[in-house]
C-alpha cells in the first residue's frame, strides 16, 4: 500500500512549508523498517526519492540511498541550485559511511564517516570538487565584489576531521584572476570553541614564482581579536 499526500503543508518555527506531493511505501515489522520508496516533490525546492532499510536494534544498522533533484529556490546555496545529487549511507549509527556525488560544473565527490551515537559526533570527510573548464566563483558562491572575475581553474580538495567541538582541515585549490594567470592555494588550520587557528596559508603564482605565506589566529568570543603574520615575495592582492 502507498500513502500519497497532495500539497501537504506545515508550519515550523513560524515558517510555512508547502510541498506538491509526498508518497510513501514501505513496511515496519518488529525492529526492522523497510522504506521501499519515499518521494517528496516541491516546485521551489525540487524533488527527492529515498529507499533503504533501518533496524531499530543494537547500533541501528542501515543502508539508505537517495536521489535529489534540487530546484531553483533562492534559499538554496548557488552551488546546489538546479543540480542532481546521489546520496548514500551505510553501516550503523555508530559507524556511518556517507557518500555524495554531484555531476556538472563543478562536480562533487564526497566520502565521509560519522559516529552519530557519540554526543561529540566525531567525523572524517574528504571532498573533491572538480571543474572541466574554468568556473567563475560568483556562479556558485556568494563572494565579495573584490573577488569578481576570479575563476576556479583546477580541482578543489578538502580533508577535515574532528567533532562538534573541534575540527581540523586541509584545503587545496587553484584559481585565476586578480591579475594572475594561475594561483595555487594551500590552507591548513583548525577550529575550536571561539577560535580559528591558521597554521599555514600559501598562495603561489606558478607563472611568476611569486608567493604569499601567512599564519595566525582569530578569537571571536565576547571580544573579537586576531593576530596574523604575513610574508610575501612579489604577490600583490587587493
Amino acid at each position: 500500500e502507498e500513502l500519497t499526500l497532495i500539497e501537504p503543508a506545515w508550519d515550523i518555527a513560524g515558517t510555512r512549508h508547502r510541498h506538491g506531493r509526498i508518497q510513501l511505501r514501505g513496511k515496519w515489522q518488529g525492529t526492522e523498517l523497510e522504506l521501499q520508496r519515499l518521494a517528496v516533490a516541491s516546485e521551489d525546492w525540487g524533488a527527492i526519492e529515498l529507499n533503504g532499510q533501518l533496524e531499530f536494534d543494537g547500533q541501528w544498522p542501515l543502508a539508505m540511498a537517495a536521489d535529489l533533484a534540487s530546484g531553483e529556490s533562492p534559499q538554496l546555496p548557488l552551488l546546489l541550485q538546479g543540480r542532481n545529487l546521489d546520496l548514500q549511507a551505510a553501516g550503523s549509527l555508530a559507524d556511518l559511511q556517507l557518500g555524495l556525488l554531484m555531476a556538472g560544473q563543478p562536480s562533487l565527490d564526497l566520502i565521509g564517516s560519522l559516529d552519530a551515537l557519540d554526543p561529540g559526533l566525531p567525523f572524517e570527510l574528504n571532498l573533491l570538487a572538480d571543474v572541466a573548464e574554468p568556473l567563475p566563483l560568483d556562479e556558485v558562491l556568494e563572494i565579495p565584489a573584490s573577488l569578481a572575475g576570479v575563476e576556479l581553474d583546477r580541482a578543489l580538495t578538502l580533508n577535515a576531521s574532528g567533532s562538534l567541538a573541534r575540527q581540523r582541515f586541509e584545503l587545496g585549490a587553484g584559481a585565476s584572476g586578480l591579475g594572475y594567470s594561475s594561483l595555487a592555494l594551500e590552507l591548513v588550520g583548525s577550529h575550536g570553541p571561539g577560535r580559528v587557528q591558521l597554521d599555514a596559508l600559501e598562495l603561489a603564482d606558478e607563472a611568476g614564482g611569486n608567493q604569499l605565506q601567512a599564519a595566525g589566529e582569530l578569537d571571536y568570543g565576547e571580544i573579537t581579536q586576531w593576530e596574523i603574520a604575513l610574508e610575501t615575495q612579489g604577490l600583490d592582492l587587493p
